[in-house]
């Protein structure tokens, strides 16, 4: 059984470092989302980890650790954002519950993690997230201010297919490992780099790679 009081010092002490200044009902649904993982990872493949305390430390905590980073790099933090191929809701849900201001597209190809995605919304009323069912080269495409794409496949080919969903000036965040990919996009992009950054309590080194798309872009698809 879960340690109540463990879970609760995880997702506590991970967003204080990260200057997150969520409050007890924004905490109480991290954890239930950690159980929610839990729970349908036992009968549906949503990721590597199982334990409650595994899913804040991995997933949740480190989704939280990439929203500060993303705050850092673009300063405002946007309204809307599009998570590509967002699979287990990660980093897209922790980010609805942490920043409720935000609306937060999940966007899924996978029909039962997009169930998953729904049921989450639904049992801890995260009214900011909207899950939708699709392939992301083929949906039609929100312009949004900030996409991310986390793991859903080689960064040239992720660039080109998130290059539709983003307005002119907006950014596009792919999280990776410690080692950044290298990739020179090409023409359409104002600036372009890595940035690392760090996991609160688990000591877990990560980099983003990041691109704003050129501001004379035009906004339709």
């Amino acid at each position: 059984m879960p340690d109540p009081e463990r879970l609760q010092a995880i997702i506590r002490s991970g967003p204080i470092d990260l200057e997150l200044g969520l409050n007890d009902n924004q905490a109480a649904r991290l954890v239930a989302l950690a159980g929610l993982l839990a729970r349908w990872g036992d009968r549906i493949n949503l990721s590597g980890h199982r334990s409650e305390g595994e899913i804040l430390e991995r997933l949740i905590v480190d989704a939280l650790a990439l929203g500060s980073a993303i705050r850092q790099l673009v300063g405002r933090w946007p309204d809307r954002i599009v998570d590509l191929g967002s699979g287990a809701g990660i980093p897209g849900l922790p980010l609805a519950i942490a920043h409720p201001e935000t609306t937060i597209e999940l966007v899924e190809a996978r029909e039962r993690r997009h169930h998953f995605q729904r049921a989450a919304c639904r049992e801890l009323e995260i009214r900011n997230a909207v899950p939708r069912l699709g392939r992301i080269e083929t949906l039609e495409p929100s312009l949004v201010p900030l996409v991310v794409a986390q793991a859903v496949g080689p960064i040239e080919a992720v660039a080109l297919l998130a290059e539709r969903w983003l307005l002119a000036g907006g950014w596009l965040i792919i999280p990776s490992s410690a080692e950044p990919p290298h990739f020179e996009p090409g023409s359409g992009w104002i600036q372009h780099g890595t940035r690392p950054y760090s996991v609160p309590g688990s000591g877990i080194r990560r980099s983003i790679w990041f691109g704003q798309r050129s501001v004379g872009d035009s906004e339709s698809p």
